[in-house]
């Protein structure tokens, strides 16, 4: 599998590369090391790092699913905050789903077949799920509490010194990328936790000691 071909292939190449969801005018073009602000208008829906983050010469372009703005003329396929725009019933995929096209991760809906479709799968505004009906594991979930909107869960964490620490975090199979040298690290996991049981697993590139590893839930 080639880095340009694959997300999954690009980040196992390198954790700190950029991907590209649409197929770009110039080969090895999705999967890249760095991105300039001439190089972001060759990805239309957007470079993002491992964590869905726009790279910073991207930052509010369209494509950007994070800065919680539409830009003007910019399509409902290729920003989620267009998408959203669109009405309280469309549902979008943050990978494009097998076998589709490019539009599909904004649906107004999804049958039973296209759901199954999504690598993870489809979610609106408010974070409902449009999830395959097929699986008790599924059911389970469509009946989660949500966690309270005045409210945020954040993962904490200090370390004893100020060596590099480079590692993923799985926060319920979610990747969350650490790259610092400081002695704390907090990252917003409102979106990434569910009522009941959760899991956190470290993945570190080098050997890090950690001081504490906390998860608290904050008032906004």
């Amino acid at each position: 599998c080639e880095p340009d071909d694959d997300k999954d292939c690009c980040f196992e190449e390198n954790r700190d590369f950029y991907w590209c969801d649409a197929s770009t005018g110039f080969r090895q073009d999705r999967c890249v090391e760095f991105v300039t602000s001439t190089i972001c208008s060759r990805c239309d829906t957007g470079y993002e790092d491992r964590s869905g983050d726009a790279p910073e010469a991207c930052e509010d372009r369209c494509g950007d699913d994070n800065d919680d703005v539409c830009p003007s003329g910019c399509p409902a396929y290729e920003d989620k905050d267009c998408c959203f725009e669109q009405g309280d019933y469309y549902y979008w995929c943050d990978d494009v789903p097998l076998g589709k096209s490019l539009n599909s991760v904004c649906v107004q809906g999804a049958d039973e077949e296209d759901r199954k479709l999504c690598p993870d799968y489809y979610y609106n505004d408010d974070g409902d799920r449009l999830r395959p009906a097929s699986t008790s594991s599924d059911s389970d979930l469509d009946d989660e509490e949500d966690l309270n909107d005045d409210y945020k869960v954040m993962l904490e964490l200090t370390f004893p010194n100020n060596e590099l620490k480079d590692a993923v975090i799985l926060v319920n199979g979610r990747e969350i990328g650490v790259y610092t040298y400081d002695l704390e690290f907090d990252w917003d996991i409102s979106d990434y936790v569910r009522s009941g049981v959760n899991s956190i697993q470290i993945k570190p590139d080098r050997t890090i000691d950690i001081t504490s590893l906390d998860v608290r839930v904050k008032k906004k």
